[in-house]
């Protein structure tokens, strides 16, 4: 039902009372009858139906509630999550400070071991240097008992061992087929406690002038048995004196090299065995006189039980004037 409403009187300034359309019916149960209004009755509001422009502003609106409820949402996740990260972010840094800790507790154990290493090393280098001379001395203590040993048993062996030396030595003169026949012999005696083996000696008789050197052994035996088939260690019997002992005479001067006793032979311990030095005719007048020297020079070579060498006794005679004596040189054992 429309209300109309009159205009103002602008001469009174009163406002008419609306009319109601005769052609609207009253409020009523559904009939649609118009009536005219009765003067004391209410006036009920015709409401308004909402346009499409209300309901677009009603879907926004509840669109921007819905957004809003969302963001809040996750704003609170968001929320959670940077209060998690945080948290994690307090326990990585705790877990960082408890690790820098036990590193800087680590670095000062090191640092201790450090200290600790080097005053070892000290230590072990004054330990290393006593342990040393420590070795210096046992080895030193060792050097010496072993000497002291191998001077005991050397010792011990030159007691036992045979000695052989040549004694008595008796010159024999008497005339012949040169004007002088010489002969000598010795005793060659062994004064050890042992045997002497394989005893094998040479001999060797020359003439040389009083004023000359006294003769070596070595070279005069080198030189004289020089180019001949016999040697000290091959002996091939050429000539056989009375008593069957090798003989053997070369040399343009009148050398005369012979064995003084049979190979392999063996002397006893304070056994002797005679052997011959000279057996040979000479020219009286120059040995009387003393103008020449008849020398005898040997070599007597044996084993000890012992064998860890072979030994060696040399001896130098010489005759003039009509007596023998010991040279000044030429005399050893060994």
């Amino acid at each position: 039902m429309l209300i109309e409403e009159n205009p103002a009187n602008d001469d009174t300034g009163k406002r008419e009372e609306p009319e109601v359309s005769a052609n609207h019916g009253a409020v009523g149960h559904g009939t649609h009858q118009d009536r005219p209004l009765e003067r004391d009755e209410p006036i009920v509001p015709v409401p308004n139906r909402p346009n499409v422009a209300e309901w677009v502003a009603v879907l926004v609106t509840c669109v921007i509630a819905v957004v809003g409820i969302l963001q809040y949402n996750i704003y609170r996740q968001q929320k959670k999550i940077m209060e998690a990260s945080s948290s994690q972010t307090d326990q990585l840094i705790q877990a960082a400070n408890v690790q820098a800790g036990a590193a800087t507790k680590v670095a000062d154990a090191s640092d201790r071991n450090a200290k600790a290493a080097a005053a070892f090393a000290l230590s072990a280098d004054g330990i290393n240097t006593r342990i040393i001379a420590a070795e210096k001395d046992f080895q030193r203590m060792a050097d010496n008992a072993k000497q002291a040993v191998n001077v005991t048993v050397e010792q011990s062996r030159l007691e036992q061992r045979a000695w052989l030396g040549l004694y008595s030595p008796n010159p024999n003169t008497s005339p012949g087929g040169y004007g002088l026949q010489f002969n000598s012999f010795a005793l060659l005696r062994n004064t050890g406690r042992t045997p002497a083996m394989d005893v094998s000696g040479i001999v060797i008789t020359l003439e040389r002038d009083w004023h000359a050197e006294i003769p070596d052994f070595d070279v005069e035996y080198a030189a004289t048995m020089k180019g001949s088939p016999l040697s000290e260690d091959k002996r091939t019997p050429t000539i056989l004196d009375a008593s069957g002992i090798i003989a053997y005479i070369t040399g343009n001067g009148g050398e005369s090299v012979r064995w003084m006793l049979p190979e392999h032979s063996v002397i006893a311990p304070d056994a002797v065995s005679q052997v011959s030095l000279a057996s040979e005719s000479h020219k009286d007048e120059p040995l009387n006189k003393g103008t020449q020297i008849l020398y005898m020079i040997g070599k007597v070579t044996y084993d000890d039980i012992f064998k860890a060498r072979r030994h060696m006794t040399k001896f130098c005679y010489g005759y003039s004037h009509s007596s023998l004596y010991l040279c000044p040189k030429g005399n050893s054992m060994d």
